[in-house]
């Protein structure tokens, strides 16, 4: 009885070391459908539901930033929500509504209302032209990527590391962001199913221990 015991406790131990493993790399993804898979309970922010409907196409935000349907955003120059429907000098790729921010230093902080698990973001340059983007997520793991010519860019990242910020720094201004997303990471089904089985043994065990 004692020996299997022991061996329910090292499962459980290792179910628990599997989670914990698996879960302090933050996974980068620059494919949209596949970090859609790794995720759930998708939220977006299109930015659609903003008037941004002025003659310019455009409405500035003055620094230090601005909030916007809970999230924060705080950049030391000027943050524009565009709408491209009435803009002729943007890039061809771009369509509906997105922010847009310029000067530098070109960091942007964004504050979402609650701690997250995974966001993904897509991104690119005002004039469809090339830029290096820096990511810094709030519990302290950080990527770079870089965008395409004429093309928007896809960011995501999943971590079971809590994150209530994340920060973009850009190679250069005209960096702009669209349908910013938060979800929650998929649980990794070989770990958790060795965890329960673990937890079920030592409930069954103790049980018989008292009859």
């Amino acid at each position: 009885m004692k020996r299997v015991l022991i061996i329910l406790w090292v499962l459980l131990g290792a179910g628990l070391l599997m989670v914990n493993s698996a879960s302090a790399v933050t996974t980068y993804y620059s494919n949209q459908s596949a970090w859609n898979s790794a995720v759930s309970g998708i939220t977006t922010e299109t930015y659609e539901s903003y008037p941004w409907n002025y003659s310019g196409g455009d409405h500035l935000y003055n620094n230090p930033g601005v909030a916007l349907g809970g999230i924060t955003y705080s950049f030391p120059g000027y943050i524009f929500g565009i709408n491209s429907t009435v803009k002729i000098n943007d890039a061809p790729y771009l369509s509906g509504k997105y922010l847009f921010w310029q000067y530098s230093p070109n960091l942007m902080t964004i504050t979402l209302p609650n701690p997250v698990y995974a966001i993904a973001f897509n991104y690119g340059e005002y004039w469809g032209g090339l830029l290096d983007l820096s990511v810094s997520l709030g519990n302290g793991d950080s990527a770079t990527v870089g965008t395409l010519l004429n093309s928007y860019a896809f960011f995501g990242a999943v971590s079971d590391t809590p994150f209530t910020s994340f920060s973009l720094n850009a190679s250069r201004d005209f960096i702009l962001i669209d349908n910013l997303s938060q979800a929650s990471p998929v649980p990794i089904p070989g770990a958790l199913v060795l965890f329960g089985s673990g937890i079920i043994g030592l409930i069954g065990i103790k049980r018989r221990m008292r009859k």
